[in-house]
């Protein structure tokens, strides 16, 4: 007994059109799977890192660090983490607290580092040497389509390389968060719709993009199984 639900013809239209639909989201993934491992295929040139610090020299243990951070701040500090680091000309402590902002602490002297405008420029030249001069430093507060994610506030510095290249530094430790130019920003913008990450140039709501994967998944599946259920002889069918 069959149970006719739609006529064979409209079973044809909705296979037509769900098809069409993940054809496109298939060649979709296809090329930006190709573009998310570009960088592994043509690998990038490597940079000259700066000189090495000596670190022999340094005689402030991580209790210490904490100790002066305490005295600097005049008040106890609840620790997470300590972690030492290099900064251009200089070693730091990178105290992360449960109870406050990561702190940075010169492990020579003691004394609490900020990173401020003209220091993410000297880490951004220390990072990419052969751009030899910066042609601007901004603070963003928000992400854009040059910075689409990634921790904030940052310091941008666009080097004067002739490639537009960005290098952002964040503001509370000076860690180089993204470091981008015109090619690579056209290659980030392919991989977005990897995942769809995309729609967050448009919208932050991450149920947006959670409905749309869910949705292609769904509509993926149906098509394979439409599809499957199409190709049998019209007697083994039941609707």
């Amino acid at each position: 007994m069959k149970i006719r639900l739609f006529k064979p013809k409209t079973w044809y239209w909705l296979h037509k059109w769900t098809s069409i639909f993940t054809g496109v989201a298939l060649v979709m993934w296809l090329i930006t799977g190709l573009v998310i491992n570009w960088d592994r295929l043509f690998p990038p040139a490597e940079t000259a890192l700066p000189a090495v610090p000596v670190y022999a020299s340094l005689e402030m243990s991580p209790a210490a660090a904490i100790d002066r951070l305490e005295e600097l701040t005049g008040q106890s500090v609840e620790v997470q983490s300590v972690n030492l680091r290099r900064l251009p000309e200089m070693v730091v402590y990178e105290i992360s607290r449960r109870d406050g902002p990561t702190a940075l602490l010169d492990a020579q002297t003691g004394q609490l580092v900020e990173i401020t405008s003209e220091l993410a420029e000297t880490i951004a030249l220390a990072d990419r040497p052969q751009a030899g001069a910066v042609q601007a430093v901004d603070q963003l507060a928000y992400n854009d389509q040059g910075y689409v994610y990634g921790p904030l506030p940052v310091y941008r510095v666009v080097l004067a390389d002739g490639k537009d290249t960005y290098v952002h530094v964040t503001a509370d430790t000076g860690e180089i968060s993204q470091v981008n130019d015109r090619w690579s920003r056209g290659r980030y913008y392919l991989r977005t719709l990897h995942n769809f990450q995309a729609v967050k140039l448009f919208s932050n709501r991450q149920a947006v993009i959670t409905s749309l994967l869910w949705g292609t998944t769904i509509a993926t599946l149906v098509t394979v199984v439409l599809g499957y259920y199409l190709a049998l002889p019209r007697k083994w069918r039941i609707f």
